[in-house]
């Protein structure tokens, strides 16, 4: 399909103009990791404000946010709705306080419900156990295992759990001042990541779905697997698989092709610049995994790897904060080439391990 995009850069002056006009304020915060380094949430004017993700649960956030609120006129008082595009730290974090002031509902995907509520401990205990397992599986010595997830565990202040929570999904259409949006649910880089499509204006509010510098990496979702018993969690459906499995990356590409298939001038991500050529860039992304791939399939050679000695050659001197996504990213290209005959995974003395078909 051809682009007849209106906008020549994310920087043409035109693109403000044209969101201010639809009453829409991209709203940055920073981050405090490596990368990204800031994450984005969209304030709508209508009957109210209607907020899309919030960033997280600091102090520096709600200044920020505070502050742009009242450059463009605002309070948190005049928020009446939040919607949130996943259940990630970085996009929920500060929901609970503007619901607090506000009084604001909150919605989200059903699947990705579980992620923003208040873990109980019995919750907690399952969700480290299972992550414990899946990275031992990966190939993680025991005590840098539990390193990591010491590691992770400090991150949970990042973000305050919900408690009031409303539902949305596919096909749900939201009417706020200049805009109607209808609601996409694109899983991959989690099963209920959902984005915002306004087909008159041609825009699409991708969460991190789509991102304009970074790969947006499709995570194992393992936590899905305390809270429901779906065949497509195990390999097989028959529950023989020790490590639950939610082929993140087959689905991810399964989503790019819906997005592909819209006509689109803008897309307002949830980290990083604007988007003004989709095609292109989702082009390029389905490159970026081929040559992934490639890269993997050499470094298995005649050798059989599991995730972990594949993600040292592929990513050598990774961060403790990195690791997971590092893994990640081997065990979604992996599922990718099984899926394509290229490859073959076996559960071999608990661990998950590769070689060549």
């Amino acid at each position: 399909m051809e682009n007849h995009n209106r906008f020549k850069s994310p920087q043409d002056p035109e693109v403000g103009r044209f969101l201010k006009s639809l009453g829409i304020h991209p709203l940055p915060t920073r981050l405090p990791y490596p990368a990204p380094s800031q994450v984005n949430a969209y304030l709508i004017e209508g009957d109210g404000l209607l907020l899309i993700d919030t960033g997280l649960n600091e102090d520096e956030t709600w200044e920020t946010l505070e502050n742009d609120f009242a450059r463009l006129g605002h309070t948190f008082a005049e928020v009446r709705r939040i919607y949130l595009t996943h259940g990630h730290l970085d996009h929920y974090g500060i929901a609970r306080k503007i619901q607090d002031l506000s009084g604001a509902k909150v919605y989200i995907h059903p699947r990705d419900r579980a992620k923003v509520l208040a873990p109980t401990p019995e919750k907690q205990k399952a969700e480290k156990a299972l992550y414990r397992n899946y990275l031992m599986g990966a190939g993680f010595p025991e005590e840098e295992t539990d390193n990591i997830l010491q590691f992770s565990e400090a991150f949970r202040h990042h973000a305050l759990p919900l408690e009031k929570l409303e539902m949305v999904d596919e096909g749900e259409i939201i009417k706020w001042g200049q805009v109607i949006l209808k609601v996409m649910n694109l899983p991959g880089h989690t099963r209920g990541m959902i984005n915002f499509y306004e087909p008159r204006h041609r825009l699409l509010f991708s969460g991190d779905h789509i991102l304009s510098d970074i790969s947006p990496n499709p995570l194992p979702d393992l936590d899905a697997a305390i809270s429901t018993q779906e065949l497509e969690l195990k390999t097989g459906g028959n529950g023989s698989d020790p490590f639950p499995r939610f082929l993140s990356l087959i689905q991810y590409l399964v989503s790019i092709q819906r997005v592909l298939s819209l006509d689109l001038d803008l897309i307002l991500p949830g980290h990083g610049e604007l988007i003004v050529d989709h095609r292109q860039l989702l082009l390029d992304l389905g490159r970026f995994y081929q040559e992934r791939q490639g890269k993997i399939m050499a470094i298995l050679g005649s050798k059989e790897l599991t995730p972990m000695d594949i993600s040292r050659e592929l990513f050598p001197g990774v961060s403790a904060f990195e690791v997971i996504l590092a893994i990640s990213e081997v065990v979604g290209n992996a599922e990718v080439l099984e899926e394509q005959g290229r490859l073959v995974r076996e559960i071999r003395d608990g661990k998950i391990r590769y070689r060549k078909k």
